[in-house]
């Protein structure tokens, strides 16, 4: 009966156990390579974050932790306005305590405590079958998919290390090469995107000029996480979180975008490249392709065969990423949300387009 378990907030003193959790659930967390252990790691995401509310909530029985149910706490930008909200990223109940409430109980507390902390909503992404149907029954959604977009150098070489079946691999094989053979065709008609001279530079820090940057692109976004520098900072410039690369995009050295690379070396014998977040201003899509192209460079550099970038369906740098060689890899995310507050924005979010919203690895956990 769930009635025999405590559900309470995380305490000082949880984290090891915490982390202890989540490693045996996921078989292994948080599932990338890191310069420091993964206790470091789950401070660093949850307790040194920007805000001074975090939501960590943990299921408890007989003084041992078998449950818990976390969220990282952002402003997003719906509509005209930022609202403080919660992004849900590691729930995790040990396997024998399944199928008894526990999840739900997690989950009630977590939307109290964000009613009671004025957040607006609570919203999660994935792309599981499973909890897509779960979700479907019981939640809304943002009107918009999250297509995971992959570039491969080497196809054989994906398929021969993932160890696909032969029917499977073929398949593969075919799907790939012809919409590869297309994008080409394609592209043989269009014309240079570039407009000027943009220079790319690596940065360790995020400066004032994000600020600005911020505010330049921020009204054409109806979807967005905020990104000012103190947010950026905490989210790539600290070790603990990961080995972040962070380019700018500067023409006469004014700052016109940015991205951030990372090499995934979790897979010792494949690892994985990602374009973990990129965003100039919106009229300068040949701001896009040339960071796209010092993407591929770079990658290509550390022998990376796969790269990774996570954006909208329909987004305005969808046909851009196609003709850098990047395929939709037919791995659909959904944005699931709860509301707790300000009813009315629900008829912004259903309002909201594709090409208006921005959403990228680094707006999850998953990189």
């Amino acid at each position: 009966m769930v009635e025999d378990y405590l559900v309470r907030p995380y305490k000082q003193g949880d984290e090891k156990e915490v982390v202890e959790l989540l490693d045996i659930v996921f078989n292994g967390w948080p599932h990338y390579d890191l310069k420091y252990p993964p206790l470091e790691h789950w401070k660093w995401k949850y307790l040194y974050n920007p805000f001074k509310v975090t939501q960590l909530f943990l299921c408890e029985r007989n003084n041992k932790i078998v449950g818990c149910s976390f969220s990282v706490i952002v402003r997003l930008k719906i509509g005209d306005e930022v609202y403080l909200s919660g992004y849900g990223t590691d729930n995790a109940v040990y396997p024998e305590f399944r199928r008894m409430g526990i999840s739900k109980k997690l989950y009630d507390i977590k939307f109290q405590h964000g009613k009671d902390n004025k957040f607006v909503l609570l919203y999660w992404i994935t792309g599981n079958e499973v909890l897509i149907k779960y979700s479907l029954k019981n939640y809304p959604y943002f009107p918009f998919l999250l297509i995971n977009y992959v570039r491969i150098k080497s196809f054989n070489k994906h398929l021969r290390i993932n160890n696909y079946s032969y029917k499977r691999s073929f398949l593969l094989w075919i799907g790939f090469h012809t919409v590869k053979l297309f994008n080409i065709i394609k592209n043989i008609f269009k014309r240079s995107m570039n407009k000027g001279d943009i220079q790319i530079n690596q940065i360790t820090y995020f400066d004032d000029r994000f600020n600005k940057f911020w505010d330049e692109i921020k009204d054409h976004y109806s979807f967005i996480v905020e990104r000012n520098k103190g947010y950026l900072n905490w989210r790539y410039q600290d070790q603990r979180g990961g080995d972040y690369i962070i380019k700018t995009a500067e023409e006469a050295g004014y700052l016109i975008g940015y991205m951030v690379l990372r090499i995934n070396k979790y897979q010792i014998n494949y690892p994985k490249g990602y374009v973990v977040d990129l965003i100039t201003h919106p009229d300068r899509p040949d701001v896009v392709d040339t960071l796209l192209s010092n993407a591929i460079s770079y990658f290509n550099s550390k022998n990376i065969n796969i790269i990774h970038y996570l954006c909208p369906k329909n987004h305005s740098y969808e046909n851009i990423l196609k003709r850098n060689g990047f395929l939709d890899s037919r791995d659909k995310n959904l944005v699931f949300y709860y509301l707790l507050d300000n009813k009315e924005i629900e008829s912004t979010i259903k309002k909201i387009a594709s090409y208006n919203a921005y959403f990228c690895y680094g707006d999850s956990d998953a990189i």
